[in-house]
């Protein structure tokens, strides 16, 4: 028990040595901060004393700033939402222009004697036919090739870094209609 006792009278001392401490240390800073003060107070004096003797005014020197813009993208509007825009702005555009490559279906490729050809159906039950160069698709696909059982159409976009990137879809002509 007396060691116990021993123990936390010590503990009790260290705490309270340690306490006496930190009151000193924050005592021995604080009057330091008023007299920075009384110089800046000083320094104001001095300046005001030497503007009556010269004969100018207190006045601020400052400019406002004012925000131009004209040119500038908005920050918080996605660049690829402009790209978007931009093409949904363009008028004429052709039946397969307006559809979506996943709504198109291919009904028939045929040989012309120096190409392909192929017929693609619309969901309206439309037919058209395309070759090599044809544009398709809202996201200005390009037909780039057509073989005997697909259409191959490239489309130009932007990934989300920034680049232009191009994206290769095949419309595969039904399993049923290609001749084996």
């Amino acid at each position: 028990m007396d060691i116990k006792m021993g123990k936390i009278s010590l503990l009790i001392m260290c705490l309270f040595m340690i306490m006496v401490s930190i009151g000193c240390k924050e005592k021995a800073q604080g009057p330091s901060t008023p007299q920075v003060k009384t110089k800046k107070v000083r320094h104001k004096e001095m300046k005001t004393e030497k503007n009556k003797v010269t004969g100018a005014e207190n006045k601020p020197e400052e400019t406002p700033y004012t925000y131009n813009p004209e040119g500038r993208r908005d920050p918080f509007r996605s660049p690829l939402l402009g790209l978007q825009a931009k093409k949904k702005k363009v008028t004429g555009l052709t039946p397969l222009q307006k559809r979506s490559l996943s709504e198109l279906r291919v009904i028939g490729i045929i040989w012309s004697g120096h190409e392909y050809m192929a017929m693609i159906e619309t969901p309206d039950g439309k037919g058209y036919v395309v070759k090599k160069g044809t544009l398709v698709g809202p996201d200005g696909g390009v037909v780039t090739k057509i073989t005997k059982d697909a259409i191959i159409i490239e489309e130009k976009f932007v990934n989300l870094y920034g680049k232009q990137e191009i994206r290769k879809t095949e419309l595969r002509l039904h399993p049923k209609e290609v001749d084996g």
